[in-house]
């Protein structure tokens, strides 16, 4: 009998995510439309509408209501965009964002935070707190808005981050762990609820809900940036794994020899396509001091200047990640991979080679059948998904 009333329970958890994202997705919708996107009955769907809007997530419009027909007009949903308010910490190696936005995903505000790497050095606990809660009453006070007004914060972490238990995470490129329990105390001073995960199933959040996944169920996001991560989308749902562990595609041996990773292996995909590991490769070849801010910019300047030692890379960096994208694809068969990252300032550069090494690995049919495509969403994504993953997390 427990067990049942689990299942039943968790049925009721998914069914309410999925007529959130639908009234996000397609605001303004009707409660008819909402039960023919979902397959869910009318009855069903009126109960969980009657929940979100207890939560204060959603409300009734009255405007631009078109008659179909005979009968009443259809009364539409929408989000709730004034009175609340989700928080989304973008931290990322290098540079970090933080993006606040209301529940239709418009975004207020954006403003840069401290970079990971500097977070990470600073060895008091009280001093990383204070930077958190001195960013947030920033925001307050430039908004004029209350703790009360804030549904909740996301946190996007490139690292392996256990939502099981995530008290520690670890982080490859920074070769050290970031003790997550500096998170909870956040939360308890605050009062607010805080959600942490990876990057990537961030992004991934971020496409479901206001990207690609308007028009397809399943699809894996790959984010090439300072590392490269993934988050698979499977019905409309991140699939995280037992453990939040999946998605470490930057990992794929791609081949027998290369750099030493920083997961400590070789031939990860990571040590060819990544652009920690490209901005390194190229500056070693040169002979030059190392941008330590791994400006990508100046490399793909480099190689549109016909500069060979630049070119040879993004020619190895397509490859490889074509190459390692294909094996995926012959396990898990998505309908589409959307690439972001870093990657979308030199696809044009890289495009020719990632397709040859995807046909080397792809199945031909199931390369015929899957799309690839650039995020057509702007840099603030991962901040966006992170402030979505609140909502997610409040309807559980």
């Amino acid at each position: 009998m427990t067990g049942y009333k689990f299942s039943n329970k968790k049925v009721k958890e998914n069914n309410l995510r999925l007529v959130l994202m639908k009234i996000l997705q397609n605001s303004p919708i009707s409660r008819i439309e909402i039960s023919k996107k979902t397959g869910l009955t009318r009855s069903t769907v009126s109960e969980l509408v009657k929940r979100l809007m207890e939560e204060g997530l959603i409300k009734e419009s009255y405007k631009n209501i078109d008659k179909v027909g005979p009968g009443k007009k259809p009364i539409l949903l929408i989000p709730e965009t004034e009175k609340f308010f989700v928080i989304g910490y973008d931290l990322t190696v290098i540079h970090s964002e933080i993006v606040v936005m209301n529940l239709n995903g418009d975004v207020i505000t954006k403003r840069p935070f401290i970079s990971l790497k500097k977070l990470i050095s600073l060895k008091n606990i009280t001093e990383i707190l204070n930077l958190f809660i001195k960013s947030l009453e920033e925001i307050k006070h430039d908004l004029n808005i209350s703790n009360q007004s804030i549904k909740g914060i996301g946190v996007a972490f490139p690292g392996l981050v256990s939502r099981n238990n995530n008290s520690l995470s670890i982080t490859p490129n920074l070769e050290r762990y970031f003790d997550f329990s500096l998170i909870d105390k956040f939360s308890e001073k605050l009062g607010i609820p805080i959600v942490v995960d990876n990057n990537a199933n961030m992004k991934a959040l971020g496409e479901l809900i206001y990207g690609i996944g308007k028009e397809v169920h399943d699809f894996l996001l790959v984010n090439i940036s300072y590392g490269i991560g993934a988050g698979l989308v499977i019905q409309n749902q991140l699939f995280r794994g037992k453990y939040n562990l999946s998605g470490e595609i930057g990992h794929i041996k791609v081949a027998e020899d290369s750099d030493i990773c920083s997961c400590g292996e070789k031939g990860c995909l990571e040590t060819f396509s990544s652009v920690r590991s490209m901005v390194k490769k190229y500056y070693t070849k040169c002979n030059k001091k190392l941008d330590e801010n791994y400006d990508m910019g100046k490399i793909i300047n480099y190689a549109n200047q016909g500069d060979q030692n630049a070119i040879q890379i993004f020619q190895e960096s397509g490859f490889y990640l074509g190459k390692a994208i294909g094996n995926v694809l012959n396990i898990i068969n998505v309908e589409s991979v959307v690439l972001t990252g870093e990657i979308k300032k030199y696809w044009d550069i890289i495009e020719k080679d990632f397709y040859k090494g995807l046909n080397e690995t792809t199945l031909p049919l199931i390369e015929k059948n899957t799309q690839i495509k650039l995020s057509e969403l702007g840099e603030e994504i991962t901040a966006i998904g992170a402030a979505s993953m609140v909502l997610e997390d409040m309807l559980i």
